[in-house]
């Protein structure tokens, strides 16, 4: 998964006591030096360092399977990947595999639709591009409308849900595992399984083995059908609301303190993203009162696993209208140079954003036009100030004003190709004088110079993005030769 070890993330696979050895197995995580081929997939020590794309890490997962292939004499592997390393191993199918060489595809909790938790460290501009291809905008508009081809190789999901009650998930829908929804998994029309995990405890649980795992690498080299191209369903995590997204950095002695402004809301999350882990927060509701937390009241969960898209997590049903106040808190494990933080309010109820960029994979030099309308209780509002952040592939950083009546727009034409993220915030007031404000997050792949005819990007394998995975494997050693994928 994200910003994960091939040793870490399955070290309960691995080994003489793994689970696999109980199978009479031998497992091989791509970058574990028993094959040429290391994924780069963001390094929670160095979060400004880039990752590669899902298309550059899919080159590195052939560079593995065929050095795996060589070294063992196996014609095909069972495939398992956690989180983003599912998307890396659809992208090996469809672009990369020609002859046959998957036998199966398991998926453990990854994010075919993708997930909003993505938006806070890509708005510290950390482990790009990788957190901008977690996007739901990149994944349900750009990557999932051309990596459809299966070719032939069954696919297996399992989803987590242990979280039941929306003011419990920070930046997800539910059922979630805290980090990818259910609805995100079930993009995919695909056999699924779900049992009661967290997104970051999947990998090293005995049950999901036993339980999803296990009874797939059992099946015999003739249990395998060809597999069809279903239709991708569309998934839900693009609707979700956000309030403005507040980043910053604190440092032992000097606290931040932010003011959040909720309306009249039925549910409000908030999730904090802190590459260090070491940061905590206070809350006061808007009747200015510190909020002590606990889990069963306000959903709370605190997330010390690196590899964690968030840090933090806190909710409120039905919160009182008004300035909220979150202080941001040094502890005595933050180190002297400090700390950098990404703050985000999911919300239900009220305003609304609707916003779109076109076209999705504009030409060298095409304009672009972006979009967006705030809702409130279904009406448009025309006085609405709205900004768009536009975070260009180099990493620098613009703003620009929308303009018009309801419907609000900006053109211009970028000159760089890659991967942009969009951040469009909306800001106006509720007819009490309530301050409001929304956030959506988009993305955009503008193409190459090069480009021929409608070949875009992602089919050049230059995806923008960064992708984090793991990826466990079998040997399947057959003596029968497979046709040519048609």
């Amino acid at each position: 998964g994200f910003l994960s070890s091939p040793d870490g993330a399955w070290s309960a696979y691995k080994g003489e006591s793994g689970f696999l050895s109980r199978l009479e197995l031998t497992g091989y995580a791509v970058g574990d030096g028993q094959a040429e081929g290391k994924l780069s997939i963001g390094d929670p020590r160095s979060p400004q360092q880039p990752t590669n794309t899902i298309a550059e890490n899919a080159q590195e997962l052939q560079r593995y399977l065929t050095g795996v292939k060589r070294l063992t004499g196996a014609e095909e592997v069972d495939l398992v990947a956690h989180s983003m390393g599912g998307l890396i191993s659809r992208y090996y199918i469809d672009r990369l595999m020609e002859e046959r060489d998957v036998a199966q595809l398991l998926m453990v909790a990854s994010p075919h639709g993708g997930s909003n938790c993505a938006n806070l460290p890509a708005s510290l501009g950390f482990f790009l591009p990788a957190s901008l291809e977690l996007r739901p905008a990149y994944m349900q508009q750009i990557f999932n409308r051309q990596i459809t081809r299966r070719r032939g190789v069954p696919f297996h999901l399992f989803a987590g849900n242990p979280i039941l009650q929306s003011f419990k998930a920070p930046c997800t829908g539910v059922p979630s595992d805290m980090v990818v929804e259910r609805n995100s998994v079930a993009t995919l029309d695909s056999p699924q399984l779900e049992l009661p995990y967290m997104h970051t405890a999947m990998n090293r649980s005995e049950q999901v083995f036993q339980e999803f795992v296990a009874p797939l690498l059992k099946q015999g080299t003739g249990d395998f059908s060809l597999a069809a191209d279903p239709p991708l369903e569309p998934a839900a995590t693009g609707s979700l609301q956000f309030t403005k997204l507040f980043t910053g950095h604190v440092r032992p002695g000097q606290p931040e303190e932010l003011t959040i402004q909720l309306n009249d809301l039925t549910v409000a999350s908030f999730s904090m993203f802190d590459p260090t882990r070491s940061l905590a927060v206070e809350v006061r509701g808007a009747a200015g009162k510190v909020i002590p937390l606990n889990f069963d009241d306000h959903g709370l969960v605190q997330v010390d696993e690196p590899s964690s898209l968030i840090y933090l997590g806190y909710g409120f049903e039905n919160p009182k209208p008004g300035p909220w106040k979150v202080t941001v808190l040094p502890t005595a494990e933050t180190l002297p140079e400090g700390a950098d933080f990404a703050i985000a309010a999911k919300v239900v109820g009220s305003a609304t954003l609707q916003a779109n960029v076109t076209p999705l994979a504009p030409d060298f030099d095409e304009p672009v036009t972006l979009t967006a309308r705030l809702n409130l209780a279904e009406v448009p509002v025309s006085d609405a100030k709205i900004l768009a952040t536009i975070r260009h592939p180099d990493g620098h950083r613009e703003t620009v004003t929308l303009v018009g009546g309801a419907d609000k727009t900006f053109t211009w034409t970028p000159h760089r190709p890659g991967l942009y993220g969009v951040d469009i915030t909306a800001e106006s007031y509720t007819l009490d004088g309530i301050p409001i404000a929304r956030t959506a997050f988009l993305a955009f792949e503008m193409q190459p110079a090069s480009r021929k005819g409608g070949v875009n990007l992602l089919l050049l394998s230059a995806l923008g993005s960064g992708a984090a995975c793991w990826v466990g494997w079998r040997l399947r050693l057959l003596h029968r030769f497979w046709r040519r994928p048609q």
